[in-house]
């Protein structure tokens, strides 16, 4: 038992590879886990950087909090490569017997769904199934903006990551080819959490999209409400038709979930294209606080190409 990091990487192993010698280095800062500070790493990764193709010309295995190196520069290397080397040669020690480096591969890591997908059945992989879960952090610090966005909305729904954090390095140029943290001073690096709770979602909203996909054409306030009412939720009970219109109708017309045209409402594409998220076993599983079936979970996560690259033997 321990912690599994999750870790989107692009171009720069050291926004991997710093965080974790940071928690090695820091390990009395972390409490309330059993286990190793650092049990595995899972990377999610362009096909590029899986494939190798994306060679780091040069890069600095430095000694923590400083910039100077015991031993010659990296050179010429893959990003996973680099990884794998630094984890081999600075981390073992740590690393329980079975711990291991994985690569998850996102096929378009600049596609929003291709992103959450990946990282959703990820979680579903590691955090249930018939023995307890495992404990998982996640560093937002390497890959895509979108990757790390879903990685976030994950986070959110589902709540089944104990921690989001994310290293601080003051200038990317002086220092972004060191492996290590290059200094103890939290004005160049620095280790941040992303304060963060599980969120509701709201059964009512999707009721609202639901209603409006049963009508198929353009539908009245009033008659959209008094469907709603006749479903005997008790949100649409308590409230009346100026409410709805303020709390639902109007926000989702302005996100592009709706077409409003005078008093009338009707689903748009994009809002189609919403109700199918939620509606997916994916999407459910991860916002519903429950142990799913063994079989349906394995389901879920059947066609995730999780990959190992080296484990503690």
């Amino acid at each position: 038992m321990g912690i599994v990091h999750f870790a989107p990487v692009g171009t720069r192993p050291g926004a991997v590879t710093s965080a974790l010698a940071y928690l090695k280095n820091n390990q009395k800062k972390f409490t309330g886990f059993k286990g190793q500070i650092i049990e595995s790493i899972v990377v999610f990764a362009s096909p590029e950087v899986r494939n190798g193709r994306l060679i780091v010309k040069e890069c600095f295995n430095n000694e923590y909090g400083s910039r100077k190196c015991s031993a010659s520069s990296w050179k010429n290397l893959n990003v996973l490569n680099i990884i794998k080397k630094f984890i081999e040669k600075g981390l073992a020690d740590i690393i329980p017997s079975k711990g291991s480096l994985s690569v998850c591969t996102v096929i378009d890591p600049n596609d929003y769904d291709d992103c959450f997908e990946k990282i959703a059945k990820a979680i579903l992989k590691f955090s249930a199934g018939p023995e307890v879960g495992k404990h998982i952090w996640a560093n937002l610090t390497g890959g895509t903006n979108i990757l790390n966005s879903a990685l976030f909305e994950v986070a959110l729904l589902s709540g089944r990551i104990g921690k989001l954090y994310y290293t601080f390095l003051s200038d990317i140029k002086a220092y972004g080819d060191y492996l290590q943290p290059p200094s103890t001073e939290k004005t160049i690096f620095d280790w941040r959490e992303v304060p963060f709770t599980k969120i509701n979602f709201d059964e009512s909203y999707y009721q609202v999209l639901e209603t409006l996909k049963e009508v198929e054409d353009w539908c009245e306030d009033e008659q959209c409400f008094n469907r709603l009412k006749n479903k005997n939720m008790e949100t649409f009970l308590k409230m009346n038709i100026t409410k709805f219109k303020r709390v639902y109708l109007n926000p989702m017309h302005g996100r592009g979930e709706i077409e409003r045209l005078d008093n009338k409402n009707r689903l748009s594409q994009y809002g189609g294209k919403i109700l199918d998220r939620i509606r997916s076993p994916l999407f459910k599983t991860l916002i519903e606080q429950r142990e799913q079936e063994e079989n349906e979970r394995l389901e879920l996560v059947s066609n995730l190409n999780i990959e190992e690259l080296w484990i503690k033997e």
